[in-house]
């Protein structure tokens, strides 16, 4: 990251001035199946770009690696924070971005999803796993507002889908391994053996250069 010049506001303090903007997303989106709610990628893209905007910062994000696993694809993606007022003065992260089916919309769904986890990471939005509640608006996933859904099994590519997202929840090395071993005891050996690659490839993400 390149320092930024004194006759601008640098780059630290915009991103805290954005964090102040964005005090938090509530989750609007719906999962009837699994009867949670999440933070739609609309809403996140939505209230960045107006941030973004109003503090003359810009944001780049390009496609550094793919790895496909099963019938899964897994994407890394560099994304990059840039003061407009002083392009010098900028910083890049990697982000892990996930789709578990392979057809032609299965680049831009793992895109959209290492995007929004990546914004929400990097200026410290809370979001919480996919089972919490709403977090602003105090609104929790209820029967009346969802209606049960048929208890079935999961298949095969469910599990591996549930594995890897959360293992990609994991902040660090340790906090990675014990999700890891816990996630074992749960799910079958064959579905964790499918999602082992994307284990290790969020392992080296993790670990310090």
């Amino acid at each position: 990251m390149a320092k930024g010049s004194s006759d601008c506001i640098n780059l630290q303090l915009k991103k805290l001035k954005i964090m102040a903007d964005i005090a938090g997303i509530a989750k609007k989106g719906k999962n009837a199946h699994q009867k949670y709610n999440y933070i739609a990628v609309d809403d996140v893209l939505n209230a960045f770009r107006s941030a973004f905007i109003k503090h003359k910062v810009s944001f780049h994000n390009t496609l550094e690696s793919w790895h496909q696993f099963g019938s899964g694809l897994l994407i890394v993606v560099k994304m990059k924070i840039i003061n407009a007022e002083n392009p010098e003065d900028w910083e890049s992260y990697n982000q892990v971005g996930i789709s578990v089916r392979l057809d032609d919309t299965s680049v831009g769904k793992a895109l959209a999803y290492a995007v929004k986890n990546g914004l929400l990471k990097v200026f410290l939005i809370p979001g919480g796993k996919g089972e919490d509640v709403e977090y602003y608006d105090n609104k929790p996933v209820t029967p009346k507002e969802i209606a049960p859904a048929p208890v079935a099994n999961p298949t095969a590519q469910e599990e591996i889908a549930t594995i890897i997202e959360a293992i990609n929840e994991a902040d660090s090395i340790k906090e990675l391994q014990a999700t890891w071993i816990e996630l074992k005891t749960i799910y079958p050996k064959e579905a964790c053996k499918e999602a082992y690659p994307i284990y290790l490839t969020l392992k080296q993400q993790l670990s310090p250069e």
